[in-house]
């Protein structure tokens, strides 16, 4: 009897070690399973930083050009503002000339009437006098 209890008890241990070894294998499985993901998962985040420091870049780069255009923009609005202004000076001296030029021509045009005027008084003088000499 004890013999025999003795080989059901090593056959419960064996099937018990049996057991043990199928869930240890399970457990490798599941482990080895567990670190490839781990490996994807690293794998995919260290591929997702990457992309996101080139991103990173890309936009202070983008930005930069933003901020450089901008500055460009404002020294060609100042110098569109300049020659406008330049431009309006130069119109504003145009006219100032003009008027100076009408203003000496009216000047010169009274002064010829005037002249005009005297010698018609004149002529009219000279004809009243001539009839009373008549």
């Amino acid at each position: 009897m004890r013999k025999v209890e003795a080989i059901e008890n090593m056959a419960d241990g064996v099937t018990a070690e049996r057991r043990i070894c199928k869930d240890i294998k399970k457990m490798k499985l599941s482990a080895m399973k567990l670190l490839r993901n781990l490996q994807r998962e690293r794998k995919a985040r260290e591929e997702l930083e990457g992309a996101c420091y080139g991103l990173a870049r890309e936009i202070e780069a983008r930005r930069a050009e933003t901020l450089a255009l901008r500055e460009q923009q404002q020294r060609v609005r100042l110098e569109v503002e300049k020659e406008r202004r330049m431009r309006q000076m130069a119109e504003v001296w145009r006219e100032e000339r003009a008027q100076m030029k009408l203003a000496e021509a009216n000047f010169i045009l009274e002064d010829k009437y005037a002249e005009v005027d005297g010698l018609i008084a004149e002529l009219k003088s000279f004809l009243t006098s001539s009839e009373t000499q008549i």
